[in-house]
């Protein structure tokens, strides 16, 4: 019998990105997956629309925007519950080529101590582009690889590259790792849950990678599009709450210091441009959290 996956997918005020994503995993060259969405909170007719289109779908529709992670979280402890083996996040906006699947699934299952894995990742707009594999983590800083890289072979015949982090638009997690683990931390409300999910992996003696034969296509950011103060906001916040999470005392306020430089010519720059709004979302993220003494030491 194959390995079982639950895939969860979330909706936000955009039915057309989701009901595209959901006809390329019906797609998929691999017949051992159920498929849940959240609906999380839209307030235009998105419920309606996928049902319509769907009529035997799982939707769990919450009454609001609880976040992504919590609401990825909603929807992994659903599929956790029928005892899948592992569980895949893709985001909406993303498409999965009909081979992602299986080729995911047969790198874990070669494995066991492959906790988290993530596809090759391409952009929508430009199809030969590599939008990223995946990052490494730095005493004060994150370094996503191969970001924005033309596609020129150079992954070809890798079976895996191992990193410290993967995206979640398209990351599958070993479900009795997330057992162990926990599920995404619900303090990211948006940005950087996936790279705090593989961090914690990776501290538990666990392998991380990407699977360059598994291809997905990104467009990025469809559920932020239309709210941008928010998406300034909580990017801006998150990336400072994930350091002051991962970083001890001292390489921590290194990092507040080169950060406020570094804010400072962000604000700098979009002020420049006329962008007051964006300035003061990515202002107040990073402020409210920059200079909070207060450690992040537990998992929610």
């Amino acid at each position: 019998m194959r390995p079982t996956v639950g895939i969860v997918i979330l909706n936000w005020n955009k039915a057309d990105e989701t009901i595209g994503c959901l006809e390329a995993v019906e797609k998929l060259a691999y017949d051992s997956f159920s498929v849940t969405v959240v609906e999380n909170g839209s307030y235009d007719d998105s419920l309606q629309r996928l049902k319509a289109r769907f009529p035997t779908l799982d939707v769990l529709a919450l009454p609001r925007n609880v976040g992504y992670a919590r609401a990825v979280n909603i929807g992994w402890l659903a599929q956790q519950s029928t005892g899948v083996d592992y569980l895949l996040q893709i985001d909406n906006d993303a498409r999965p080529a009909p081979d992602m699947l299986s080729r995911m699934v047969a790198a874990m299952e070669a494995d066991p101590q492959l906790a988290i894995v993530g596809p090759l990742i391409y952009r929508r707009d430009q199809q030969a582009q590599i939008a990223a594999i995946g990052g490494r983590m730095t005493r004060r800083r994150v370094v996503t690889m191969a970001e924005n890289e033309p596609d020129r072979g150079q992954y070809a015949g890798q079976e895996r590259i191992l990193l410290d982090f993967v995206f979640g638009c398209g990351l599958m997690a070993r479900r009795r790792v997330i057992d162990e683990l926990g599920l995404f931390d619900q303090r990211f409300f948006l940005y950087y849950e996936d790279l705090d999910l593989c961090i914690r992996a990776r501290q538990r003696g666990y392998k991380v990678a990407c699977i360059p034969a598994a291809h997905l296509w990104h467009q990025g950011a469809v559920s932020a599009q239309g709210a941008h103060y928010h998406k300034d906001f909580f990017f801006a916040q998150s990336r400072i709450r994930f350091f002051r999470k991962h970083l001890n005392r001292r390489n921590y306020w290194l990092f507040a210091l080169a950060e406020a430089r570094y804010l400072a010519s962000i604000l700098l720059r979009r002020l420049a441009r006329g962008d007051t709004s964006g300035a003061r979302a990515y202002g107040e993220g990073a402020i409210r959290e920059l200079f909070r003494t207060t450690p992040i030491t537990d998992n929610r």
